[in-house]
């Protein structure tokens, strides 16, 4: 497809925080590797020669991972789809949905929309449009910092053989450098505009306890947008009735999960059956107590955040 996204595959590591977490961490890698995955563990000095920085205690490399500039990439597959043919409709909120004997009718403010199978890719934010949705997963919502491109001085000792990381913390942060330069952290965000101001200063202040040399450093950028979670940590790909599809539930891991389910949900649109797909095809599954997902979420942010404090 020839997208420009900066893509590199200069692996991932999952940095270690504490005692407790490093004995989680060896079991996982314990267990990929009976399963032939190629992850190993690293040495504290390993570790810290491979991220620039000491703070950590071990870590899990998996050397087939990368990163790539999302946007650029969610950019390059919408040019991609339109050179195959889509019509891609921006600024169309669909408002109206029915089913009829052998289509479906969607409706949007600047017309409608027929089709003979439709697919529900909404994620982070699915409404209550078409109800058996409504209520599967429960927005989160997931921020990033970054700086202005770095001096060579100060990028040339963080993350030095460009690779990706996030820790082990129940609010795990992960971080890396764009093609550009620059340092990216995320985390976390809130509920709430001014909670997420503050988690994005949580960030900045994160990445200067773990790499010094940025703290006169400028931040210049700051985004974050709404992530879906699942029940049992896992996406979902749901028949929702007759000629209606669901992909969605990605846990914070869409741009790689999110791709490998676009192609199942293609060929399920293609007309390859439920059965034949690489992918198990289930129900939608209403998340019990819905209602109180928000309370639930900050206190297990909360709890979680207190957790992480008393490990060392």
């Amino acid at each position: 497809l020839d997208i420009r996204c900066d893509a590199r595959q200069t692996g991932w590591i999952q940095p270690v925080h504490s005692a407790q977490s490093e004995a989680v961490v060896r079991e996982r890698v314990a267990q990929w590797t009976r399963r032939g995955a190629p992850l190993r563990m690293l040495s504290r000095e390993d570790t810290a020669a491979l991220l620039g920085t000491d703070l950590y205690r071990a870590a899990m490399i998996d050397e087939r991972g990368g990163n790539l500039h999302p946007l650029n990439y969610a950019l390059g597959l919408a040019e991609a789809a339109q050179r195959a043919g889509a019509a891609i409709h921006g600024q169309s909120r669909v408002t109206g949905f029915e089913s009829r004997a052998d289509h479906h009718v969607l409706r949007a403010a600047g017309g409608q929309v027929r089709a003979k199978k439709v697919l529900l890719c909404t994620n982070g934010y699915t409404d209550g449009l078409i109800a058996p949705m409504r209520r599967t997963v429960v927005p989160i919502r997931s921020v990033q910092v970054a700086t202005d491109i770095l001096p060579e001085e100060i990028a040339g000792k963080i993350l030095p053989q460009g690779h990706s990381a996030s820790d082990s913390r129940r609010l795990l942060l992960y971080f890396r450098k764009d093609a550009a330069g620059r340092f990216v952290m995320g985390g976390r965000g809130d509920y709430s505009d001014g909670g997420t101001l503050r988690q994005m200063q949580a960030l900045r202040e994160a990445s200067v306890r773990l790499y010094p040399a940025l703290r006169d450093v400028r931040w210049s950028y700051s985004w974050g947008g709404f992530v879906a979670m699942t029940q049992d940590h896992y996406p979902h790909l749901d028949l929702v009735g007759p000629g209606v599809m669901a992909a969605m539930g990605y846990n914070g891991r869409g741009v790689a999960m999110a791709t490998a389910l676009g192609k199942v949900m293609a060929d399920w649109a293609g007309g390859t059956p439920e059965a034949a797909l690489d992918y198990p095809v289930t129900r939608p599954r209403p998340i019990p107590f819905y209602f109180m997902r928000k309370p639930a979420v900050m206190a297990t942010v909360a709890w979680s955040r207190f957790r992480d404090s008393l490990e060392r």
